[in-house]
């Protein structure tokens, strides 16, 4: 990539994010007086992800998701908030936020957690960095939804990736519209290797948020930490596409925010109840509610945490207020989670497709075969099956939680039943109750336990769909008066956390036995690069923050800022046009663990294809779409499917029928791939052979074949009068 195509992508990118943030800051300023420091960064990030994704999807659903557009809309939106906000003074409740004293080796061992933790996902972040995405549901729908907004000029379309039963392409997609904004711009998905490791930084400093009113902040730091460092989420999340971390920020996000909101209406020594939004405060309220919907708008397993956080809200409510506050937190949470459930509303005829009833009454629900990619199961349905929990369970919790698991087990079920009993307030008190809630949730959430019996190979998988429920349990736990009374239990529960945190970055073989797969990070290269990458992360932003607060160093901090972001540039071009070079490489993806070896031959064979429009059929091309793509991003993927009623999609059980779907979706290039043991169950998907339906036509040419995929070259409409009976 040439340095001034660099520049106008970077140029584009800060004109789209820059107006919607400086609104955020005018926004904040009217919505959270008395608030400063790390409380107010994180309300404005809030606000600006908020802007981003409402901005986005107002230009994106008329078509119109174009650079210029979007620079024009941006602007537009920010100048408006600014003006409006001008016209407003502040609201009434200018009382700080408390913030107790606490030392300078307190903040200092914060921050050293956070750098480890940071500097830990970046090493995964590295590769990513270097070689591109390659886990499988990045590569399957995460990556081709982002490219496909970008390709579309359209946000809202349902993009059929496969004819699976789960209908991924009714997700709610929040997080891949924010990908989809650096292709846009970049023309490239560089950002997106890097975009996780920016969502844990900010988790982190929601769970210091959380804390600091009660002085814990630190504490609630470093058990976060333990949660993100875990092998169920730092083997899937650094350096892809994956959207977990990005709804765990936003939950910890609302949860410091009402948390900070009610430790402002406290500090003000009012009767609680006694002005209007009692006992967090307009401001507080509005922006958790954002953050809410951010989380619901981007994963479903944060639709039943989200909710039972919907009803503590309005339980906390006092009396006579709590539709007022109701509405309130309502209208945030519909504001940024909406749109992509009013979409499968209208698509399909249901917000959320894939339930297909509630009772006796039958709901619209896309018309799909049964083919899974395992067979469903939640964690509720082997809850008494002891050979289950014992051969297969325990080994994956302790694979995931690492050599101390039993110790993090713990931490999260003290920590939650000390905020229900001891909780400093009735909301720390309820925030407990909504983790217990969300670790039932999880035991009844679909997939959970996915599998035959014998296997159930998506119980280790799938286990990070228990992260909701941890990060809460963690984040509050160390705010309980049991372990404030006194200056000693409060270094022992720090020393206790920083000690398991120690031991989820740096297993200890000798001691602990195996090694855990935690560790094997850090045998992958990229160590050096990664401690700077995390230090520029979490250092530097809280040094300049500290320069800027002092009044006589501001000069300092300018110039400081200045140089750090002319680094920052320089590096980026220079991994930028590295990444453009390397990304998907065919040799790197064959040393790579997450590829298939019979793939990488299409991935050599599409890498330099632009502008092509390619049919893929089979499950395995399925899941590796996105490497179809090409090196630009400029190839257009489909899935040879036929669409259903209710927004369904199926596979094609004819020859005739799949020629005309051929011919239908003008394909350049037509990949069959093996569907494995996905839906082979079915005799219908057993007995398909797309390769045979597509071979020795005049319009075809095999340019590629390799363990059961083939690549025609198609030139010309197929004739599907000449298909055998």
């Amino acid at each position: 990539m040439s340095l001034g195509r660099f520049l106008l992508g970077v140029i584009e990118l800060a004109a789209i994010v820059v107006p919607i943030y400086i609104g955020a800051i005018s926004l904040r300023r009217v919505l959270l007086p008395g608030w400063s420091g790390a409380a107010s960064r994180l309300a404005e990030i809030v606000l600006l992800v908020s802007g981003l994704i409402l901005v986005a999807e107002l230009v994106g659903v008329v078509g119109l998701f174009r650079p210029g557009f979007m620079i024009v809309a941006s602007v537009i939106t920010g100048g408006a908030v600014v003006g409006l906000c001008r016209r407003r003074s502040p609201g009434a409740d200018s009382t700080p936020l408390p913030r107790p004293p606490v030392t300078r080796v307190v903040v200092g061992l914060a921050l050293a957690g956070a750098v480890a933790v940071t500097w830990h996902w970046a090493v995964r972040t590295q590769f990513g960095l270097e070689a591109g995405m390659y886990l499988p549901n990045t590569t399957w729908h995460n990556a081709p939804f982002a490219a496909r907004f970008v390709q579309e000029a359209q946000i809202g379309l349902l993009h059929f990736t496969e004819p699976l039963r789960l209908s991924v392409w009714f997700y709610p997609q929040n997080s891949e519209l924010l990908h989809s904004l650096g292709i846009l711009t970049l023309g490239t998905d560089v950002i997106s290797p890097a975009i996780n490791i920016g969502w844990l930084v900010l988790a982190l400093l929601a769970a210091w948020v959380i804390g600091r009113p009660y002085g814990v902040g630190a504490a609630a730091l470093i058990a976060v930490a333990i949660v993100f460092d875990t092998t169920m989420l730092l083997l899937y999340e650094p350096g892809d596409a994956k959207n977990d971390v990005m709804g765990l920020f936003c939950l910890l996000a609302a949860i410091a925010l009402l948390v900070n909101g009610e430790a402002q209406r406290r500090a003000s020594g009012e009767e609680p109840g006694s002005r209007p939004w009692d006992r967090f405060g307009f401001g507080p309220l509005l922006i958790a509610a954002l953050a809410a919907g951010i989380a619901a708008g981007t994963r479903l397993n944060m639709l039943a945490p989200v909710a039972l956080l919907t009803l503590a809200v309005i339980y906390l409510g006092f009396r006579g207020k709590r539709i007022r506050t109701s509405a309130l937190w309502i209208g945030g949470l519909v504001a940024t989670s909406s749109f992509w459930y009013l979409r499968n509303l209208i698509t399909s005829g249901n917000p959320f497709p894939w339930v297909k009833g509630l009772g006796p009454i039958d709901l619209p629900h896309p018309d799909q075969m049964p083919i899974d990619v395992r067979e469903p199961g939640t964690v509720a349905k082997y809850i008494t099956d002891l050979p289950v929990i014992r051969e297969i369970f325990l080994p994956a919790i302790r694979d995931n939680l690492g050599d101390l698991w039993v110790l993090v087990i713990a931490a999260a079920v003290v920590f939650t039943l000390v905020a229900i009993f001891n909780g400093p307030t009735r909301t720390i008190r309820t925030l407990g109750v909504v983790a217990v809630l969300s670790f039932v949730a999880y035991l009844f959430t679909p997939l959970t336990a996915a599998g035959d019996s014998g296997r159930v190979s998506g119980f280790a998988v799938n286990m990070r769909y228990v992260a909701p429920a941890m990060v809460i349990a963690m984040a509050i736990g160390p705010l309980s008066p049991l372990f404030q009374r006194s200056r000693t239990r409060r270094r022992v529960v720090l020393g206790v956390l920083l000690v398991t945190l120690l031991f989820t970055l740096w297993p200890s073989a000798p001691l602990l036995g195996d090694i855990a797969a935690s560790a094997a990070v850090w045998s992958e290269g990229y160590t050096l690069p990664a401690l700077a990458f995390a230090l520029v992360l979490v250092v530097v932003p809280v040094v300049l923050a500290y320069l800027w607060r002092q009044p006589q160093m501001r000069l300092l901090a300018v110039t400081a800022s200045v140089i750090a972001g002319l680094g920052v540039f320089l590096v980026s071009y220079l991994k930028t046009d590295r990444y453009v070079e390397s990304r998907y490489d065919p040799d790197i993806a064959k040393a790579s663990g997450d590829v298939p070896q019979d793939i990488v031959p299409l991935i050599r064979w599409s890498r330099p294809l632009t502008d092509q429009r390619i049919g893929i059929v089979g499950t395995s091309a399925a899941f590796k779409q996105y490497f179809l793509y090409g090196k630009d991003l400029s190839n257009r993927v489909y899935y040879v499917g036929e669409p259903s009623a209710n927004g369904g999609y199926r596979p094609i059980l004819n020859c005739e029928d799949f020629r005309r779907r051929v011919n239908q979706l003008e394909i350049d290039y037509l990949v069959t791939a093996p569907y494995h043991d996905v839906g082979l169950r079915i005799p219908a998907i057993a007995r398909l052979n797309e390769a045979q339906w597509a071979v020795g036509l005049p319009q075809t040419r095999i340019v590629l074949t390799q363990r059961g995929f083939t690549v025609f070259r198609v030139d010309g409409r197929l004739d599907p009068g000449t298909c055998e009976v």
